[in-house]
């Protein structure tokens, strides 16, 4: 509530759209948790927690081809970039490759 409450001050603040989407996650509000965390992937262009989030979410759910292209996107962005290592590792994890993570 307090997500969906922030979001109508805010509509393009993407933190509160992934915070949300990890909120409908948790309860098993699938469909709609991945539509909150592509909102918040598109909105913070593309940052590496939400890019993370969202493969992990993917992975949860079966959609490990897709998952595993947001990691491979992941690493490739490590090579240039500053990418948290605990993105990388929260798409290991979701993708059940615990010694990755």
């Amino acid at each position: 509530a307090r997500c969906r409450a922030l979001l109508e001050l805010a509509p393009g603040y993407s933190e509160g759209h992934r915070w949300l989407a990890l909120a409908l996650f948790h309860r098993r509000q699938v469909p709609e948790a991945l539509a909150a965390m592509e909102r918040a992937v598109a909105l913070s262009g593309r940052h590496p927690y939400a890019v993370a989030n969202l493969g992990g979410m993917l992975a949860r759910v079966g959609r490990r081809d897709e998952a595993q292209a947001l990691l491979a996107e992941l690493e490739g962005r490590a090579a240039g970039e500053f990418v948290p290592p605990f993105a990388v590792a929260t798409v290991h994890y979701g993708l059940g490759d615990v010694d990755a993570a």
